[in-house]
């Protein structure tokens, strides 16, 4: 199991159970073979796509045209209605999730295969875009049984028609004779020309020879640094195979010694260091305790590559002077545990990953439309509901569907969809991530790529209103129920965004924030940063919600449903000053909609860019990240 289930989440177990009517036996394998093909990018349709799935009837019975829908996950793409009579109808659920219908002429019998096309627009050039985590779920009207698809196949991609995206893409094809062309001018870097690290430090001086690091060599540290000391007797001893000793102070033998003092490397003083590999010891020199870590990964990135591979004593060190200093103060990494769940043994390998690149912060996405990844103790359907996917009655059930291939059953053995971790969890990861000097930024977003919080909190709704507890019901809600309001976000989620004409919506969003500030503080850290998203709120949204066009009665200079998200992260960010908070936000947080649909800078913030007003200071710059795009960090500091 991925993440611990709460004993809570048994309601909802019979709830969900009750609600979709489905058997709780065990999913057995579909006698049905299913292959998918992608025909062709060059079609009629600009920028559209034609693919077939392929059925065979490995069974001994027919499979008719009633009684059953087969599920899966797709890279969300608009299906285009057939033009031709097919035996089975491809059509959009939510998101990912899309489900295929056998039409009246549907027929499988034994033994026999059956071809069935459709159309979608926005080419598709990766297989990993192809469907995945297929699975049939039969119903008699009563009961239902759900089948994974054991034997499925998606043809590779070999023809121009599909490694393309129609007759206007000119890259050239990426076959063997084009790749050898491209190589051709290639040559060998020579070893001298190689970093000796990387990043790349400042200054790197070699000298002849090398030494050969022992256990011997005890580890002495000046006070402060005991985190340092102990992480690097930690490492050599699993590069080694052998126990370090440390001890706090200075000694005049052969040894490491780890210090803090005056370091400058090109005008910057903060996480400097000096590194000196010599004979009689190594030593280490940091402006301050991050500066000396630094110095320590640098030297154990000098360790050969085969002391990686198995424990190898003595260590051969290459004698070498090297002074370094960060060119940039922020270094990031951006990881998303929320579309495919990661461990903690697994966040915590992330994180020494950074550690030996120097990255000194990690933006750690939490909560999204596909999951919920955190403990939230005062909101327990969170995690009971939020955190795990499976087969639903449909996109109106309070509860995920599954998600990225995630399949129909939560916390499925070789599956990434559900989990989520433990208040202890996140306070571990924490103190792992500080013993590293790396800073983790949680996103709590909102108030978009919000679907598994609304799901949580709307689970928690109907268990309350059974009660008869209408208020305790009310009070963490995020949606207004009478909206009708049509939209579609990036991911093709309709239903992703919260009411931001609910007070119980704020409600809920400082809850959650108290809470994740206490577990900082359990930590002995300080929630000082947090990522509120603030991303892809389509178009359409708000438009036809009655508690909206209520809102917009009372306060008529928010000037339109569009204008929405700048109000609502204005009474946010005047909600959250008591936590003296730097926000940090993707571009949309700086922006507004205008009446042709274009994003243009909100005024307001761009204003208060400028300078202080009312005790909130707003900064901003832009930085570029491995997308292709440009970002904008959002800093408020309160």
């Amino acid at each position: 199991m991925r993440g611990r289930l709460s004993l809570a989440f048994l309601w909802l177990c019979t709830l969900f159970f009750v609600g979709c009517k489905s058997s709780e036996k065990a999913s057995e394998g579909s006698s049905v073979a299913i292959s998918w093909k992608l025909i062709s990018n060059f079609t009629d349709t600009p920028s559209g796509f034609k693919a077939r799935f392929v059925f065979k009837n490995n069974g001994s019975e027919t499979l008719g045209n009633k009684g059953w829908t087969l599920f899966f996950n797709m890279s969300p793409r608009p299906i285009l209605a057939s033009k031709t009579p097919s035996p089975a109808t491809v059509e959009h659920i939510n998101g990912d999730w899309y489900k295929l219908t056998p039409n009246e002429s549907f027929e499988l019998k034994p033994g026999a295969s059956l071809e069935i096309p459709y159309e979608a627009s926005v080419a598709i050039i990766k297989e990993t875009d192809a469907p995945m985590g297929l699975y049939f779920v039969h119903t008699d009207g009563k009961e239902e049984k759900i089948e994974e698809v054991a034997d499925y196949t998606v043809e590779p991609f070999t023809e121009k028609e599909q490694i393309l995206r129609g007759s206007n893409d000119q890259v050239p094809l990426p076959t063997a004779a084009y790749q050898y062309q491209q190589n051709a001018g290639l040559s060998l870097v020579s070893p001298e020309q190689l970093p000796v690290l990387i990043p790349s430090p400042v200054k790197v001086t070699k000298t002849a020879g090398s030494v050969s690091l022992t256990k011997e060599w005890p580890i002495y540290y000046a006070k402060g640094l005991a985190n340092e000391a102990a992480f690097l007797a930690q490492r050599l001893q699993v590069l080694t195979g052998t126990s370090f000793t440390t001890k706090e102070g200075t000694s005049t033998e052969q040894r490491i010694q780890l210090s803090t003092g005056s370091v400058a490397v090109n005008g910057v003083t903060s996480e400097a260091y000096q590194l000196n590999v010599a004979a009689n010891g190594i030593q280490i020199v940091g402006s301050d305790a991050a500066g000396v870590f630094y110095g320590v990964e640098s030297l154990l990135a000098l360790a050969p590559v085969a002391a990686y591979q198995k424990a190898t004593a003595p260590l051969a060190l290459p004698q070498v002077q090297i002074e370094d200093a960060p060119r940039f103060k922020f270094r990031s990494m951006h990881f998303d545990v929320c579309r495919n769940f990661q461990t903690k043994e697994t966040v915590k390998r992330m994180l020494d990953l950074l550690a030996f690149y120097k990255i000194n912060h990690l933006l750690f996405y939490l909560t999204e439309d596909e999951a919920w990844r955190l403990e939230i103790k005062s909101l327990p359907e969170l995690t009971e509901v939020g955190s795990h996917r499976q087969h639903t009655a449909g996109m109106q059930t309070a509860a995920l569907h599954p998600a990225y291939g995630s399949g129909p059953h939560a916390d499925a053995k070789g599956k990434y969809g559900s989990g989520y971790y433990t208040r202890q969890d996140f306070i571990d990861i924490l103190k792992y991530a500080q013993e590293r000097h790396i800073q983790i930024i949680p996103e709590i977003g909102f108030p978009g790529h919000s679907r598994a919080a609304i799901k949580s909190m709307e689970a928690r709704y109907e268990r309350f209103m059974k009660e008869g507890k209408t208020k305790e019901a009310e009070e963490f809600r995020l949606i207004d129920p009478e909206d009708k309001s049509v939209y579609s976000s990036a991911q093709a989620f309709k239903d992703n965004v919260i009411c931001v004409a609910r007070e119980s919506a704020y409600h809920f969003f400082e809850t959650v924030i108290a809470d994740v500030a206490k577990m900082y503080d359990e930590a002995g850290l300080k929630l000082t940063v947090l990522h509120v998203g603030g991303d892809e709120v389509p178009q359409g949204v708000w438009t036809k919600s009655p508690m909206v066009d209520e809102l917009l009665k009372k306060h008529p200079e928010i000037k339109g449903p569009r204008y929405l998200q700048s109000y609502f992260f204005g009474q946010m960010l005047h909600r959250l000053k008591k936590y003296n908070l730097e926000i940090h936000g993707w571009e949309e947080v700086a922006l507004n909609v205008d009446a042709s649909g274009q994003y243009v800078a909100n005024p307001d913030l761009w204003a208060n860019a400028l300078f202080r007003t009312s005790g909130i200071t707003y900064s901003m710059w832009i930085w570029d990240i491995a997308w292709p795009m440009q970002v904008i960090r959002w800093c408020c500091v309160m």
